[in-house]
């Protein structure tokens, strides 16, 4: 028993022994024969897109994004740690950003490895206008001259233009570039974290977190600024979604942004006091009618303690808006909410509690189903039927799973689709009303899909 211990504590989210990690640890080249998870259940099957075990890290880290792109094509970017030897022979630990597309039941693309960075904060994945993917991520070169420990310092972009090419482009390297109007907010040079992109054709709106010069609490973390970059590739535009520098509240972590009715609209949470943690309360912004302005100040959906990776955000219709997120920290014990706005738009309705027994509702991932009531369906993480479990690590195998809940009246149903868990599972509707979900595996960091047959 000690050295099972020791063998998760050496190789944090990796398998037990003989079930994927084959001697080594986690990320040491490939699959062995080992588990593969295939299977089929209340409708849906499983498969693995990539079986190379990879590290888990932190859950409030974004370390899988994926997309719906033209002809059902689901384009997925991920991260895959390696551990390495540095030219001074210390560890040095780097991070491939890879990508791979799902189309008609087949990988179709990759893996293919985008870049090779050391800092990260999230990475998100977007179809242009002209089919191909792009991937947004913590980005540009080291430069020491800014700072010897944030290797990777700007909003970042890899367009990708044909098999294996992809082409970065820097989006913002300074706080001025989003100017805030308080010497706080304008100053620095560390931002791009927790990145979330979309296009509306060629354009590309690109929002993140600016962390100023990424040292201290109060100016620096707690003083951040949510901020969009819009244009590209090469063209850019910037604003100040949300400033911090004179409130210190700690904006522009976790966002989700999508494209609704034409117009770029976002929700996001507060990290206090680290560059990247798990996020608190649950923010919702769009951009006006016909304008470059945006929602200001942001609505606030909801009051949360711990919303781990963030919430999710869906449009239906019209000014029709759902969100979902989940809070650890919830008086009433661990839950996952929704709450959405009229059919003809106005504020969100309250919160609807979607389950909140045991722990349970982690990394929610929302749609309005296209064709059936219009419902709202969240998929999410259920990892213990025991309450106060707040630790991925500590999720019992036997009693974590992916669910997929939907709404139906007044009441929520939910669904099991995957015994092995979900980690940050993401939904889509596909053109035929089917379902997928996109996710990690929670123990072994393996790429899956789960397919409505």
């Amino acid at each position: 028993m000690g050295a099972l211990l020791l063998a998760f504590v050496g190789c944090p989210g990796c398998p037990p022994p003989d079930e994927g990690c084959d001697g080594g640890t986690c990320t040491d080249g490939g699959p062995d024969g080992g588990y593969d998870g295939g299977g089929c259940m209340n409708g849906f099957c499983t498969f693995t897109l990539d079986s190379r075990p990879m590290h888990v890290l932190s859950d409030f880290t974004p370390q899988i994004s994926a997309a719906l792109g033209p002809n059902d094509r689901i384009g997925i970017a991920y991260f895959n740690e390696d551990a390495g030897t540095g030219p001074d022979g210390g560890l040095d630990v780097s991070y491939a950003i890879q990508y791979l597309e799902w189309q008609n039941g087949q990988v179709t693309v990759g893996p293919e490895v985008i870049r090779i960075v050391h800092n990260v904060s999230g990475v998100s994945v977007a179809f242009q206008g002209n089919g191909q993917p792009a991937v947004a991520y913590l980005g540009g070169e080291r430069d020491d001259a800014i700072s010897v420990s944030w290797w990777q310092h700007d909003a970042a972009l890899a367009y990708r233009s044909g098999s294996g090419t992809w082409t970065e482009q820097i989006a913002a390297v300074n706080s001025g570039d989003a100017p805030a109007g308080n010497p706080v907010s304008d100053n620095g040079f560390i931002m791009g974290l927790y990145p979330g992109l979309v296009f509306d054709g060629a354009t590309a709106y690109l929002v993140y977190r600016d962390v100023h010069y990424g040292q201290s609490v109060l100016g620096d973390y707690n003083g951040s600024d949510f901020e969009l970059a819009s244009g590209g590739p090469t063209a850019w535009s910037h604003q100040a979604l949300i400033p911090g520098g004179n409130d210190k509240r700690a904006y522009g972590g976790h966002p989700h942004l999508i494209m609704a009715n034409g117009r770029p609209a976002v929700v996001s949470d507060r990290v206090l006091s680290l560059p990247a943690a798990a996020g608190q309360d649950v923010l919702f912004q769009r951009r006006a009618d016909g304008g470059t302005a945006w929602s200001s100040p942001p609505v606030l959906v909801a009051t949360a303690g711990d919303t781990t990776s963030g919430p999710a955000l869906a449009w239906e219709s019209g000014e029709h808006f759902g969100v979902a997120w989940a809070d650890r920290l919830d008086v009433n014990g661990q839950g996952l909410f929704f709450s959405e706005t009229p059919l003809t738009g106005g504020a969100f309705l309250g919160r609807d509690p979607v389950v909140q027994s045991g722990s349970t509702g982690w990394y929610p991932s929302l749609a309005f189903d296209p064709g059936f009531g219009h419902d709202p369906v969240i998929a999410y993480y259920v990892c213990s039927v025991r309450g106060g479990v707040a630790q991925l690590v500590s999720c019992p195998v036997a009693e974590d799973e992916l669910a997929i809940s939907r709404r139906t009246g007044m009441y929520w149903y939910p669904t099991t689709v995957d015994l092995e868990g979900a980690l940050q599972p993401k939904l889509f509707y596909l053109s035929t009303g089917k379902r997928v979900i996109v996710y990690k595996d929670p123990k072994r960091g393996t790429v899956r899909i789960a397919v409505e047959q």
